[in-house]
């Protein structure tokens, strides 16, 4: 029985003419080598599920656990759009150019995600000041979409006459997403003045991945209870007692105090006080209510 993987077998060195060979020295020598290969497997140097379900061959197992290590099989995009004019008061999605695309996920307005998993997005735009501004503030906005449509992710700034340098208007996101999603980004600009001239801006998209996932979807999925919480208590079984009026004692002989007996006091199902041996609205004259046991 080989000792690999659990352990390493010792060996002794044989020495000629001297230190006899027997078969079983033979034997365990190839328990071992078949041992190991079935640990490492058949074709260790090529991948066989990497992101976006690549097959690359390493080469060596060394050069792909070095590879591995250096998160080089990971998937990265950055695409760019360079003097973007945007017409003043309109919806505008520029085209992007993929300066990085480690998977071929580049589409015209943007990146197709080639894997599911958990994905970080950045979309960032460096505007150029207008020249003719009035009172009336320029505002500027970038917004993230995915599959199209506005996800209510943006960030805005305002030019005025105070505001004219550093515009920059930059949105990270992070999401688990299907395989296929696409991502997009939208720009507005909203110009009050007359006349309106386009904006400009360079414009930019990033996205890496950050793990591999089974499965995706619209948000992060919220964790379920282990265990899950217990259900309310029922009530017990049988009849249940008739609620009595709020901050009334129960029903029990009662006296004055001074040995006055008033006989048992109950109430009815409207909180009015009734005796067996006394009309509760003509208690003896002599009698102090303070007294009540109830009131002390």
């Amino acid at each position: 029985m080989a000792s690999y993987p659990n352990s390493l077998r010792p060996w002794a060195t044989k020495r000629d003419w001297i230190d006899p060979i027997f078969a079983l020295h033979f034997n365990q020598s190839q328990d071992e080598i078949s041992a190991t290969q079935r640990t490492i497997g058949i074709r260790p140097q090529i991948a066989t599920n990497d992101p976006a379900e690549r097959t690359p061959n390493y080469t060596t197992v060394a050069n792909r656990i070095s590879q591995m290590a250096r998160a080089q099989p990971m998937i990265a995009y950055r695409g760019i759009h360079e003097v973007a004019q945007i017409e003043a008061n309109e919806y505008f999605r520029p085209t992007l150019t993929a300066s990085e695309d480690t998977h071929n996920g580049a589409i015209t307005t943007g990146y197709r995600i080639p894997q599911t998993g958990f994905w970080v997005f950045t979309a960032k735009a460096d505007w150029l000041p207008v020249e003719s501004v009035t009172d009336k503030p320029i505002i500027r906005m970038i917004s993230l979409e995915i599959d199209g449509e506005d996800c209510g992710i943006r960030d805005v700034i305002t030019q005025s006459v105070d505001i004219i340098d550093d515009m920059t208007t930059m949105v990270t996101w992070q999401e688990t997403l299907e395989k296929g999603t696409t991502i997009s980004v939208a720009l507005t600009v909203v110009n009050p003045n007359t006349p309106a001239p386009d904006a400009v801006a360079h414009v930019y998209l990033r996205a890496h991945l950050v793990r591999c996932l089974d499965r995706g979807g619209p948000g992060i999925p919220t964790p379920e209870f282990e265990p899950e919480p217990p259900p309310p208590e029922e009530p017990p079984p049988g009849p249940r007692p008739e609620p009595r009026p709020p901050d009334r004692p129960p029903s029990r002989p009662v006296s004055s105090g001074d040995g006055v007996g008033l006989g048992i006091v109950t109430y009815d199902e409207g909180g009015h006080v009734t005796s067996t041996n006394h009309n509760p609205y003509n208690w003896p004259s002599d009698v102090d209510p303070s007294a009540w046991p109830w009131n002390r």
